[in-house]
């Protein structure tokens, strides 16, 4: 069964003006400054979802390992893999404290 076009959302991508504001508004601009001459990482953060989990885990990511990804799909993975240890370590940071955050 094919999905309805009619119920499908398509988000657009970013622009690099809206990347940067995006990265100003959340107080993260040392990051934008880090990452905005590498035009394959700011082609890879254009689409929302890929803005949002680097936010997450910007912290951990190593930026010369990640931009020498040889392919996008490598790229993805290493972003998705800091992602996921991040939010691992923050579950298991919670549960410790008995957050229920």
């Amino acid at each position: 069964m094919q999905p309805s076009k009619t119920n499908a959302i398509c988000l657009k991508d970013l622009t690099t003006e809206e990347i940067q504001n995006y990265f100003i508004d959340v107080g993260l601009e040392d990051l934008w400054e880090s990452i905005k001459k590498s035009e394959k990482i700011t082609n890879f953060i254009r689409q929302p979802l890929f803005l949002s989990i680097m936010r997450v885990a910007h912290q951990q990511l190593d930026f010369e390992e990640w931009s020498n990804c040889k392919t996008e799909e490598r790229a993805i993975a290493y972003l998705l893999g800091i992602y996921r240890v991040t939010m691992l370590s923050r579950l298991s940071s919670k549960k410790k404290t008995g957050s229920s955050r």
